[in-house]
């Protein structure tokens, strides 16, 4: 994820709902902390009222026995107040894929089911590897979150460090699944969250000041995680912009280019997908969760010429299975809501290639009205910091020139 992960506020009730959302956050996580790491929230039903249809909302199933009846029979009741997801927790190593399975059947055509990890419970962190994260998305996890159960043992990055919860959100991803990172998180946990880089970071007690998780929601506090997440997302770009810049600057300069102050002039060759139609996990409404739709992507990549011969090299243009695979990853990489999140993330990977000057993209849904398409098409440049701080050396070199 290129900037900060979403801000997931964990509420008990509708009033603490109202403040989360007041306070910035982009999914209400309803549950009861008095009641355990994942203890069921009383009154669902309020809480999603509350929110409407202005921020998703998840609900924990509750601290239960691994049997698949069990989970089904609580998932099931937390989907049928209008949840988008229902999180159940892995607390003993029994049964697991099967309870998976049967709160995904359960909550079918409702709700996405998220797998809920403990790094601190070792039968229950044993299902955070990757192979065990694949065999959860099989199971029909639509994501994954890495918690901690005692949070008075302290927070997650206690537990983990930075590379091993980098690497579970890798996995996770390289799974298809969506991934969250919590458990008794704090304010100066965010920087290094940020960098493991989920789609999700999870807060209670952060968000009740001085009181602790069981006390009620404070808004200044809840603000402050809302400040310090778009702090982070914009220190996050900077250093992406000032890496980008520096690499390519030394890239480049072995590749016979040079920085310059203007844009470079001239004609562009471009570079083409059409029609590439793929099974993806997208949409915001629940009828789209737990099931794949097909997308068609659409791309066209004006790049700058190559100022040394071609060769018959396919390292001297831009490939386009470079766009391809950067589709595909975009698209396995977990649920995604809106076309326009597949749109920007295309085109950005897209402009990270040292010869794309601009791209256009255009993604569909095809499944989603009978006899329909409905999508969005964007058009991107390079960003002034980048759009040709380089310009070819070669140009005017004489083919056979090059040594």
């Amino acid at each position: 994820m290129a900037g900060a992960p979403l801000f997931l506020a964990s509420v008990r009730n509708a009033d603490e709902a109202r403040i989360a959302l007041a306070a910035g956050a982009d999914l209400i996580d309803a549950k009861d902390p008095a009641a355990g790491a994942l203890g069921a929230a009383r009154d669902l039903a309020a809480v999603v009222a509350a929110v409407g249809e202005r921020k998703p909302v998840s609900a924990t199933a509750g601290d239960l026995p691994m049997r698949p009846d069990v989970i089904a029979a609580a998932a099931s009741e937390r989907a049928s107040h209008g949840v988008r997801y229902v999180k159940i927790g892995v607390f003993e190593d029994a049964e697991v894929e099967a309870c998976v399975a049967a709160a995904r059947e359960a909550c079918a055509g409702r709700a996405a089911v998220i797998a809920v990890l403990f790094a601190d419970l070792p039968f229950s962190a044993d299902w955070s590897t990757p192979h065990r994260l694949l065999a959860l998305a099989r199971a029909g996890a639509a994501g994954v979150m890495l918690d901690t159960a005692d949070k008075a043992r302290g927070p997650l990055t206690g537990a983990r460090n930075a590379e091993e919860l980098g690497g579970f959100v890798a996995a996770a991803r390289a799974a298809g699944l969506i991934s969250g990172l919590a458990g008794g998180l704090r304010l100066d946990d965010i920087a290094l969250i940020a960098r493991a880089g989920p789609d999700y970071a999870g807060f209670r007690g952060a968000l009740c000041g001085e009181g602790g998780r069981e006390a009620a929601l404070d808004a200044r506090a809840a603000a402050a995680i809302r400040r310090a997440l778009n702090e982070s997302a914009a220190k996050r770009a900077e250093e992406t912009a000032r890496r980008v810049t520096m690499a390519d600057h030394h890239i480049l300069a072995g590749r016979f280019y040079a920085p310059h102050s203007r844009q470079v002039r001239g004609p562009l060759d471009k570079i083409f997908v059409r029609d590439l139609v793929l099974d993806a996990h997208i949409g915001v409404y629940s009828l789209e969760y737990g099931v794949t739709q097909r997308v068609r992507i659409g791309v066209d990549v004006e790049c700058y010429p190559s100022a040394r011969p071609l060769d018959e090299n396919i390292d001297n243009v831009l490939n386009y299975d470079y766009v391809v695979d950067g589709a595909r990853a975009i698209i396995g990489s977990g649920h995604i809501q809106l076309v326009e999140t597949v749109a920007e993330r295309l085109a950005e990977h897209c402009l990270k290639h040292r010869r794309a000057a601009t791209v256009r993209v255009s993604v569909e849904k095809l499944d989603r009205i009978e006899g329909a398409s409905l999508g969005v098409e964007i058009f991107r440049r390079q960003p002034p910091a980048r759009e040709a701080n380089v310009y070819p050396l070669l140009t005017n070199m004489r083919d056979g020139d090059e040594r």
